[in-house]
């Protein structure tokens, strides 16, 4: 029971189970991170779908040993993870905007992932599987030197692009503008400490620069969508490198270049007459 101002109120029932959440969709699951929903669950339901979103990821991406999950108690993180624990931790607080929850629980995913390609030899390009062991022998996680780091550029795409894959449920939700806009800033300081080099045996920074691009196009979308009032018009995004393993970072930022060009120019427009 609960008591506020002397009147005695019960206990809410849990919207959802750790055992509910197993059983959910894919797109079930991803509505919980509405703003609407994700804003309603108490803590020990927000622990319960984060470890299967968690889980489930860990599977899509082909983590072997997957994480625990912990909570993160220093309000400066978003979360972190141990590799000597194999342990995610994962800030209730910070994550308040249910589009960064899942950015982060991808983005700690993808630190495990690292460490298992690093002693499986695999994925990674040689350059790539070089930086990412001395990085995780010299680790830093202050100012620009962590930021610069492989390690954390390839985590931030991966968070990013694990939202963006589920952009067309998200693209009218309150939280997801405010999510896009805090990416534009970091990848745009990516961009500049980067100096957007493409190297064929590192393309970790040159897939960050082609994500770069496409979240000042999807902005555009949501400004768009925000002045017609209509639904979302199907046309391209520029996200097709997620789903196609066919193309390089390097061919799809030369093909989408003008559409880059085109769309900074509009977004200019549109946020005058906003």
């Amino acid at each position: 029971m609960r008591f506020f101002n002397n009147i005695i109120y019960p206990d809410r029932k849990p919207l959802h189970t750790a055992d509910e959440y197993q059983k959910m969709s894919e797109s079930e699951l991803m509505n919980q991170y509405k703003t609407d929903i994700w804003g309603k669950l108490e803590k020990s339901e927000k622990i319960c779908l984060v470890k299967e979103t968690g889980d489930r990821y860990a599977d899509q991406i082909g983590i072997v040993n997957k994480p625990t999950f912990e909570e993160e108690h220093n309000n400066n993180y978003y979360g972190s993870y141990c590799h000597s624990r194999n342990e995610i931790t994962f800030n209730y607080k910070t994550n308040s905007n249910p589009m960064q929850a899942l950015n982060t629980i991808a983005h700690e995913e993808n630190h495990a992932f690292q460490y298992q390609c690093m002693m499986d030899r695999s994925v990674y390009t040689d350059k790539e599987l070089e930086l990412l062991e001395k990085e995780a022998s010299n680790y830093t996680d202050v100012g620009t030197a962590y930021d610069k780091q492989v390690m954390e550029i390839d985590s931030n795409n991966a968070g990013l692009e694990y939202v963006l894959q589920n952009k067309d449920a998200f693209i009218r939700d309150e939280s997801f503008l405010p999510y896009i806009d805090e990416r534009i800033d970091h990848f745009e300081r990516i961009s500049d400490l980067t100096n957007n080099t493409f190297d064929v045996s590192n393309s970790i920074p040159s897939d960050s620069e082609l994500l770069r691009q496409q979240l000042y196009r999807i902005r555009g979308e949501v400004f768009g969508i925000r002045m017609e009032g209509t639904a979302v018009e199907e046309r391209s995004d520029g996200l097709e490198f997620l789903y196609d393993d066919t193309g390089t970072a390097e061919q799809v930022m030369l093909e989408n270049e003008t559409m880059y060009e085109e769309n900074t120019m509009n977004n200019d427009s549109m946020e005058q007459t906003v």
